[in-house]
């Protein structure tokens, strides 16, 4: 077994970003134990948007990780820095059990940049996969800082709010002994692509995985390439990476060169088909997708990352005693918050549906500091239910800050026609909406939420809310 040698991982330092994943951030945020200021957290449950518990999540139930953590865990405690107490310490543990076709995941706030050259990302990863069916790893770029995107392959394979422009990597090729990249997607003005590659390996020929060994993965992509490199699974806790070798290279044809990295594990519907309970090598996580990360990093210019404010998940807790046929009961956390126009009940945030009572506003964690600034933008996930109604362009999302002067954004033509045609969306979105500098304060800041034209039938869900500011 040999270390990889510079001539296949090519000699591209310094790294623009490195990151361990062994510090603890003392400040916490919905990236759990990630620097909120680094990285976006983010949960999404697409499915639930239409229930009562308005974007929920499952407890997941964890192995050990460092002391005074307790199993099972709700998102963001599901983003975990292990230390030597775990079966992998020093590595960031990320733990998946959201049923309906959901998507735990996060994103470097700081943007790469691959305009005339090659943009080169690594991470150390066991990817095992369960199948399209089960559990397994996305590396996703996106154009904008957005929430929560997922690819769309079938129309329930993996539904939820998809990306103006992005390229989405899959790792659904395999099983829990071997995988490789499964499909790869490019957007383009919400428009997919279902990449066709000119390389891709089989078989015995795929990266040999296992539970709690590191494979290393590396990712090379220009405007007109993209590579995929990869290591069967570590024997010494990843000080070595053996049969490193390229296992997937493709065309390419971007119309952009600046985006967000994010990494995402992707449940379909492990606990509805129990595919990780008994399996081989995996123990009985109660249907948990677990995966450790260490090592992440990216090269090139450095680009100016904008200071990040949160809204926090929702932390309301219920318990579902009537669930699909053939599934057990079980306790769930909202994540989302409810939003009406005023019609029916009062205008603004709730709870959810059987919520007594509105709970408008929600304020951003931090002091928001606006010293400089010339940009402000909104980010979140919004579900509006496209799914029983045509969505049009008069449909929109209002918001105001600071109890000042509503805004409307209204849906885009693309959009509309993204809602419309490609039913996996599932009446999701995830907008970067442009805020007047005026709008925002120093120091607390609260933001409210209503809706213009938009079908009450099934209540529309916001959710993963940012607010960047920047320079």
């Amino acid at each position: 077994m040999t270390a990889i040698p510079d001539s296949l991982r090519r000699v591209i330092e310094p790294w623009t970003v490195f990151e361990p994943f062994d510090t603890i951030s003392a400040t916490r945020g919905r990236a759990g134990d990630l620097d909120p200021a680094k990285w976006m957290g983010y949960a999404f449950n697409p499915d639930a948007n239409i229930t009562p518990t308005a974007n929920h999540v499952r407890p997941a139930t964890i192995p050990t990780c460092r002391a005074g953590i307790t199993s099972p865990v709700y998102t963001p405690d599901n983003f975990l820095i292990c230390d030597n107490t775990s079966s992998l310490p020093s590595s960031l543990m990320m733990a998946c059990i959201i049923q309906e076709y959901g998507v735990d995941g996060i994103m470097y706030r700081r943007p790469a940049d691959w305009s005339g050259r090659t943009l080169v990302i690594e991470v150390d990863v066991d990817v095992w996969a369960n199948g399209v069916l089960g559990t397994y790893v996305n590396l996703n770029i996106t154009n904008e800082p957005v929430p929560a995107t997922t690819p769309g392959i079938l129309q329930n394979q993996e539904p939820g709010a998809r990306s103006d422009k992005a390229v989405l990597i899959q790792f659904s090729g395999g099983d829990e002994t071997r995988n490789t990249v499964g499909a790869v997607l490019t957007y383009d003005g919400f428009t997919k692509t279902e990449v066709t590659p000119s390389f891709s390996v089989s078989g015995t020929d795929r990266l040999l995985v296992a539970h709690d060994n590191y494979n290393h993965l590396q990712i090379r992509m220009s405007t007109t390439n993209l590579q995929v490199w990869g290591s069967d699974y570590s024997t010494d806790g990843g000080r070595t990476f053996p049969n490193f070798r390229k296992i997937y290279d493709a065309p390419l044809a971007l119309t952009f060169t600046r985006g967000y990295i994010h990494i995402q594990i992707r449940n379909h519907s492990t606990t509805k088909f129990d595919l990780q309970q008994g399996d081989s090598g995996q123990p009985d996580m109660d249907n948990t997708g677990i995966y450790h990360f260490r090592n992440f990093r990216f090269n090139g210019r450095l680009m100016p990352v904008p200071r990040a404010y949160e809204i926090p998940h929702n932390t309301t807790t219920g318990h579902n005693s009537s669930p699909p046929v053939g599934e057990d009961e079980y306790d769930y956390r909202r994540m989302g918050y409810q939003v009406s126009d005023g019609s029916g009940r009062a205008e603004g945030i709730w709870n959810a549906a059987d919520s007594p009572a509105n709970i408008s506003p929600l304020t951003f964690t931090g002091s928001v500091n606006i010293s400089g600034i010339t940009t402000a933008t909104l980010t979140l996930n919004v579900f509006v239910n496209a799914i029983s109604n045509t969505a049009t362009t008069s449909w929109g999302l209002k918001y105001k800050f600071n109890g000042g002067t509503w805004r409307t954004r209204t849906l885009t033509a693309a959009e509309v026609s993204m809602l419309n045609t490609d039913l996996g969306s599932a009446g999701n979105l995830a907008l970067a909406i442009d805020v007047p500098v005026g709008d925002v304060a120093s120091g607390t800041n609260t933001i409210d939420f209503s809706t213009v034209s938009v079908p009450m039938d099934f209540a529309p869900v916001v959710s993963n809310i940012d607010l960047l500011v920047a320079a």
